[in-house]
């Protein structure tokens, strides 16, 4: 992880909160139990989703342009209290299964925390000893593969602006399955933001001003 990445802002209308203490988000064991805001129907409006445990994700745009904060969050009467976390404090992987199977082909199979293969969607190289990067190939399986893997290096999975290594040469099947959702887990662009808070009202949430964003519920996609 490059810890000299520039800090981005959101260019989104939200406001500092009043100091409150909340725990640091984990994202362990999250399901797809949230709540879904948009400011229009749209696919590339900027979006909220409260997850029942607590944690939150933000979006703004569209693809590696968008915007992305997650964190935790917390409602007070009709006040819903944001407080950002920086992506690479978050525990993004649960489990490690290794196991070797006969062939010539390294097999990865990346699972969100909802159950969902994401292999297709994950940013996996082979890191050489020299520092190169080989991004790993998808099989019709949903997998990501290497043919022939070199015995030199080791596996990189760039995912929350952190970079997760995997030693290589002890086997050639790997399942990941993460703590976080598959829309953290394939999301780019990250931001920090700083605390903010939102108005719940009638199945909205709005910025408290005159030039208030509004933001919908959305059903379950």
């Amino acid at each position: 992880m490059n810890a000299n990445k520039p800090v981005r802002v959101m260019k989104h209308i939200f406001h500092l909160l009043p100091a409150l203490l909340l725990l640091q988000v984990t994202a362990a064991g999250q399901t797809a139990d949230y709540e879904l805001y948009k400011q229009s129907p749209d696919s590339c409006a900027p979006s909220v989703t409260l997850y029942r445990d607590g944690t939150f994700f933000a979006e703004g745009g569209c693809g590696r342009v968008a915007e992305r904060s997650v964190g935790q969050w917390q409602q007070v009467q009709d006040t819903v209290f944001f407080l950002p976390q920086p992506p690479e404090k978050i525990k993004v992987v649960r489990s490690l299964t290794a196991f070797f199977t006969p062939g010539d082909t390294l097999n990865v199979t990346i699972i969100a925390s909802c159950g969902k293969n994401i292999s297709n969607s994950a940013q996996m190289y082979w890191k050489w000893p020299d520092g190169g990067l080989d991004p790993m190939l998808l099989s019709p399986q949903g997998m990501a593969q290497i043919i022939n893997p070199p015995a030199e290096g080791y596996l990189l999975l760039s995912m929350m602006d952190q970079y997760i290594e995997v030693p290589g040469g002890f086997a050639n099947n790997f399942i990941m399955r993460l703590n976080i959702p598959a829309q953290w887990a394939s999301a780019h662009e990250w931001c920090r933001m700083d605390r903010f808070y939102l108005l719940k009202k009638d199945g909205r949430l709005v910025t408290p001003d005159a030039l208030a964003a509004v933001y919908e519920q959305q059903a379950h996609q």
